[in-house]
């Protein structure tokens, strides 16, 4: 069972469920998922003095929730995570809040949401 990962039995179910972490528990290799993100607005301040004016932060369940992304640099709070289709992304966990997948989960749904190998055979 790795790190940050919790398992139970569920009528003779394994069962692993995965849960927020800190930053500083990730490590290169680890699977994530995106599960919140929070962004910043400012409103409109044309009629305010600049003192008071402050931005209002909303977090939002991430449509992408459960997706697996894998660890391949850290920088906190930057992490260089790669996408099942190949391509690479950059998440600032100032702003992403981010769950710990399993191994076993991240590694199956990866493969599976690579894209199919081009068969060039038939050129």
């Amino acid at each position: 069972m790795s790190r940050g990962i919790f398992s139970l039995r569920i009528m003779d179910t394994q069962v692993e469920i995965a849960r927020h972490v800190a930053p500083e528990d990730i490590a290169v290799g680890d699977y994530v998922t995106v599960a919140h993100v929070t962004y910043e607005f400012v409103g409109d301040c044309s009629s305010v003095p600049e003192q008071t004016v402050t931005p209002k932060r909303v977090t939002f369940m991430s449509p992408c929730a459960g997706r697996p992304l894998r660890v391949m640099s850290i920088c906190l709070p930057y992490l260089f995570v790669r996408e099942p289709e190949g391509g690479h992304d950059m998440l600032d966990l100032r702003r992403h809040r981010i769950m710990k997948l399993s191994k076993t989960y991240g590694k199956k749904v990866f493969k599976r949401l690579k894209p199919p190998k081009e068969d060039n055979s038939t050129l």
